[in-house]
């Protein structure tokens, strides 16, 4: 029986009530997953990262002065030719990790990570710019370690751009470059997120893990295979660190902006996989009007990093290409 006026009937308390501990029991669990990822986040952190290598203090464009800690990787031995791995948007050395083992026999093989990306910072986001901003410090990373002769750039992704730009601006150290699936279309960026680079604070506090993961696997067509290790070694640039994640959003402007290098294209191949859920057939088929010149290559399934998913057939293409006369 309904109570008179403005009280509530027994069947509405009783909603109320369990309304407010539905309400309860979410937010103890959201309190309680938060616990779990920031625990998770604190075990990263106090852990030595399985994947840093060495380090190259080199001077920035801007002020000679400064010094920036470059973090690389340098394997092989050095008399044979230089091969230099550039990553891509949001990746780092690390994901060349499964061809390393692959071209060392056959070349000096060297991989850095790009600034604001793995180890290496980027400090009021200087380099997030412009290609031409990061040309000079990859020669003079190259400088550093005292090498001789032309060197021959593999890029991936974003990392095809500064291949070409670091091309164009030392022709005579380059001899080939091998480019992975490259984001050489101004259409491929449909969001601008550099204009929403201020949201990097809340959204370092948001992101967790499994998030990521689910990101970085979009760029693999063998997702299962990617190592926790590695995982955690990516979570370092972007769990509760909005640094990272406001370089992820500016480096987006890079490839919005990109222009079309004056290169010799005669000594570029261009390498697309059937798999990529980034660089889709039409930003593909874009590509290969505006660079008539470079030769192409076609792999039937692989994602977006095919150094990831398929190392060996990968690395005996780059032989092939690079080791030819």
């Amino acid at each position: 029986m309904p109570l008179l006026g403005n009280r509530l009937t027994m069947p509405a308390v009783y909603a109320l009530g369990l309304g407010l501990a539905v309400l309860a029991f979410l937010g103890f669990l959201i309190l309680q997953l938060r616990k779990k990822h920031l625990h998770i986040l604190q075990e990263i952190s106090s852990q030595k990262s399985l994947y840093e290598y060495s380090w190259a203090h080199l001077p920035t464009p801007s002020d000679p002065n400064s010094h920036l800690p470059v973090h690389y990787r340098l394997e092989g031995d050095s008399h044979k030719p230089l091969v230099i791995l550039i990553h891509g948007l949001g990746a780092n050395l690390n994901c060349w990790r499964r061809i390393f083992p692959l071209l060392k026999p056959h070349f000096q093989v060297l991989a850095f990570d790009l600034p604001g990306f793995g180890l290496t910072p980027d400090p009021n986001h200087y380099f997030a710019k412009s290609p031409d901003q990061l040309s000079p410090l990859i020669f003079e990373l190259i400088e550093s370690l005292k090498h001789k002769g032309p060197v021959h750039l593999i890029g991936n992704s974003m990392g095809g751009i500064l291949s070409l730009s670091f091309m164009e601006s030392y022709p005579n150290h380059v001899g080939k470059v091998f480019l992975i699936n490259p984001a050489l279309s101004r259409k491929l960026v449909r969001l601008r997120l550099y204009r929403w680079a201020f949201l990097a604070q809340p959204l370092s506090k948001i992101l967790n893990r499994k998030m990521l993961g689910y990101l970085y696997s979009r760029t693999l067509s063998k997702p299962k295979d990617l190592e926790l290790e590695v995982l955690n070694h990516l979570s370092r640039s972007y769990l509760q660190n909005p640094d990272g994640l406001r370089s992820f959003a500016l480096y987006v402007k890079m490839i919005e902006e990109q222009g079309i290098p004056e290169v010799d294209y005669s000594k570029c191949l261009f390498l697309f996989s059937g798999g990529d859920k980034v660089i889709t057939a039409p930003h593909r088929k874009r590509t290969e009007k505006f660079f008539p010149h470079a030769h192409t290559l076609f792999h039937p399934s692989g994602g977006h990093q095919l150094q990831e998913d398929e190392p060996e057939w990968l690395s005996e293409e780059i032989k092939k290409f690079i080791l030819s006369s």
